[in-house]
C-alpha cells in the first residue's frame, strides 16, 4: 500500500475516534438503558415481596366461594 494511502486511512480513523469520542447519543442510550434496568429490578424486588401475601388474599377469596357453595 503506498504511502498516500497510508496517511489517508490514518487519517479517516483519527476524524472516526474523534466523533466517536464526542458524540453523546451513545451516552445517553447506555445512561438510559442503567436507568431502566435500575426501575426493572425495584419492581422485580416489590413484586417478588408481594407474592406471598397475594397468594394469601387468594386462597381467602377461593375459601370463602367455596363456603357459599357450600362444599
Amino acid at each position: 500500500m503506498s504511502r498516500y494511502w497510508q496517511e489517508c486511512r490514518k487519517l479517516w480513523a483519527q476524524k472516526r475516534a474523534r466523533a466517536f469520542a464526542f458524540c453523546s447519543s451513545a451516552t445517553t442510550a447506555i445512561e438510559y438503558t442503567l436507568i431502566a434496568a435500575g426501575i426493572s429490578v425495584a419492581i422485580a424486588a416489590t413484586v417478588a415481596g408481594m407474592g406471598s401475601s397475594m397468594t394469601q388474599k387468594f386462597q381467602e377469596v377461593d375459601n370463602g366461594f367455596t363456603a357459599l357453595r357450600g362444599e
